[in-house]
């Protein structure tokens, strides 16, 4: 059986399984919280296009660990991308546009390369070792222990060894959903106790990519009459690396992430030593975000091979 199939497949017993509970628990007044999730997911799982790329339902605690009970929550997890306050009682859904997911895609792809030539260092160089330390993960759910029941799905992570926090997130984003964006960024570093030392947010506009800007967050330590404070500091704000009305600027910034980002560094007084680091020029930033709208095109208009007359 393909994979698409199998998919098909798994998501109508889903369908199926959701309509069953949703019989079961007489959970059918529309406009209650768990009635509208239920009703969401059943949606996707039939393959209807959501009414936004964000979307926020408010859920309570008690709300979301019945849902996380039942069967088809696994389906969830494993297929649609999700965040969960309990403390903002909100569950957000994220559904990621072609555009989104490739340019992400292409970005992690020039950082795995770049840290794949300083693996291929032979030497025992403490750059070659901690670059041999470093795994990405595309999605990977975080739960924090502070609250229990707190998740977050970034579009990319970078862990080192086994640490249970990623110490590098990438985020893509629409610039209707800056302000989200915000948040995470500073729930990412704070709620990790600072194992998260650096969120990447690229910003790409919407509903049409037209200027588009990258930001950066770290840890950041203070003391204030003599107590201990940290928080999430914004290093680059919203830096432009492509704008399409004006052709014609050329944006000489680069992205640059310190390869002391991704290892665990002490801490109160975390301190990112600049060199050595992947780097990024923002021109490449721009090659990227238009490869992932050509692709996007020939998905939508591209030109399809056709088989000859009369083979199925």
């Amino acid at each position: 059986m393909s994979r698409g199939r199998e998919i098909r497949n798994i998501a109508c017993l889903v369908s199926i399984t959701i309509s069953r509970i949703m019989a079961e628990q007489k959970v059918t007044q529309r406009g209650t919280p768990v009635a509208r999730v239920i009703e969401l997911v059943k949606s996707l799982t039939q393959g209807h296009a959501p009414e936004s790329s964000w979307i926020n339902l408010p859920l309570s605690p008690h709300d979301f660990k019945q849902l996380a009970m039942h069967d088809f929550w696994s389906y969830v997890e494993d297929n649609i991308r999700f965040d969960y306050d309990p403390v903002a009682e909100v569950l957000t859904f994220r559904m990621p546009s072609p555009i989104h997911e490739q340019l992400t895609a292409l970005v992690v792809g020039e950082i795995l390369q770049q840290l794949g030539c300083l693996r291929e260092d032979t030497s025992t160089s403490p750059t070659a070792e901690i670059a041999r330390s470093i795994r990405w993960s595309a999605s990977t759910s975080i739960r924090f222990d502070d609250l229990g029941l707190s998740t977050r799905s970034p579009d990319a992570s970078f862990y080192f060894g086994d640490g249970k926090y990623p110490t590098v997130i990438i985020e893509t984003s629409f610039s209707q959903k800056r302000h989200d964006l915000e948040n995470l960024a500073r729930e990412y570093i704070t709620r990790s106790q600072m194992n998260v030392q650096l969120v990447v947010g690229l910003d790409i506009g919407y509903p049409k990519p037209t200027k588009a800007t990258v930001s950066v967050w770290t840890p950041e330590y203070v003391e204030t009459n003599g107590k201990p404070y940290f928080y999430a500091k914004k290093i680059i704000d919203n830096d432009p690396f492509r704008d399409i009305y004006s052709p014609s600027t050329i944006f000489n910034g680069m992205l640059k992430l310190p390869l002391s980002a991704f290892k665990p560094q002490p801490q109160p007084h975390l301190t990112l030593e600049t060199k050595p680091a992947i780097t990024i020029p923002y021109r490449v930033l721009s090659s990227f975000l238009e490869m992932a709208e050509k692709h996007n095109r020939n998905t939508l208009r591209g030109s399809v091979k056709r088989l000859p007359p009369g083979i199925r």
